[in-house]
């Protein structure tokens, strides 16, 4: 009888279907708008990234910015020492050598395997760029219009110089949508013309998300730990965060980097870029941004201008957000204590997923 009662008990111990229990792992993301980052100015930066790998430690790397394409960023994987990256790049625009500006695409660096990828366009032009990896390994690139059509309060066309979002489901079950979207850049004189533009801009922004979220909000819905993050130029300063489809009547303040006046704004905010996400306003999908508390994660209003106050207050532009429902598998957003030779501090979050 002994001997019976004993291999039960062993057969159980190794029994394959008791052993398979889902194991939880921890990953570390960096999100950074490496500023304008050309191949040559990945060289001049190489030391800047190695020390950034030394110190934020991320098995993610989700960058904006990268001018220089698919080369660009194979040089970023090259300073940081990963030999095995998977890597994936958009390819919105055409290469402008002449103005790099012109032609900043997204990347996402990673020592997790990617095992899909889709090309949310704002012009679909049938360009791609295949995700590569280690030992030959390639991966096709899935194209698709990014359209805001049919989006209660905020839909209509998307600016075609718009960069759109690449979805990247990565193994573990996390599915990244990195973003740039449209800048508070103002070249007007008249306060008319400054005025319209600003609203111009965070409409630009507003039908962008809107349409970004509504692909994100699929991520989710189908169980995918998914996450939304980049440079949003947009920020949660009161007055200019909105999160209604009614909007203030906007009033005219100077056009040079000071924080957000209050009292150009009276009501709901103007800018509902943030509040798009936040309030749930397409599809119902609630998210939180893990970045909402964070203070400016943008130096160039400072180098700029030589000192003046930022453009954005003392408030983040670049942004981690993360459904509701799923919060609890996300640590704090923390901000970096160096630039890395950007100008923009890279943002560091974990996130738990399935091994």
């Amino acid at each position: 009888m002994k001997l019976f009662k004993i291999c039960i008990v062993f057969l159980f111990v190794l029994s394959p279907a008791v052993a398979t229990v889902a194991q939880a792992r921890t990953l570390r993301v960096v999100v950074w708008n490496i500023e304008n980052a050309t191949v040559e100015k990945v060289a001049t930066q190489s030391d800047d990234i190695q020390n950034l790998g030394r110190d934020l430690r991320p098995d993610i790397l989700v960058l904006e910015e990268v001018s220089g394409g698919a080369a660009a960023a194979q040089a970023v994987a090259n300073a940081l020492g990963w030999t095995d990256a998977y890597i994936a790049v958009s390819d919105f625009f055409p290469s402008n050598t002449e103005k790099p500006y012109y032609s900043q695409e997204l990347a996402i660096i990673s020592k997790v395997p990617i095992v899909s990828i889709i090309e949310y366009d704002a012009r679909p032009d049938g360009n791609t760029v295949p995700v590569t990896g280690p030992d030959g390994f390639r991966l096709p690139v899935q194209e698709e219009n990014l359209t805001a059509d049919g989006i209660s309060g905020f839909g209509g066309g998307i600016s075609r110089y718009a960069k759109g979002t690449i979805r990247v489901d990565l193994a573990g079950g996390i599915s990244l949508f990195p973003v740039h979207l449209k800048s508070d850049r103002i070249t007007k004189k008249t306060p008319d013309a400054i005025t319209k533009t600003r609203i111009r801009n965070a409409q630009k922004r507003e039908v962008t998300i809107a349409a970004i979220s509504r692909e994100a909000g699929e991520a989710v819905s189908s169980g995918r730990t998914s996450v939304i993050l980049g440079d949003f130029n947009a920020t949660f300063e009161p007055g200019k965060f909105g999160a209604e489809v009614a909007d203030c009547r906007l009033q005219d303040f100077p056009n040079k980097p000071m924080p957000f006046p209050p009292s150009a704004c009276t009501g709901p905010g103007y800018d509902d870029t943030l509040g798009i996400l936040e309030s749930g306003l397409v599809e119902n999908t609630h998210w939180t941004f893990l970045t909402r508390k964070l203070n400016q994660t943008w130096y160039g209003g400072y180098r700029t201008w030589l000192g003046a106050s930022n453009n954005y207050g003392d408030f983040a532009i670049d942004h981690v957000a993360v459904p509701v429902e799923q919060s609890s598998q996300f640590g704090a957003a923390t901000r970096a204590a160096d630039l890395y030779g950007s100008d923009h501090w890279p943002i560091i979050f974990e996130v738990q997923v399935s091994d």
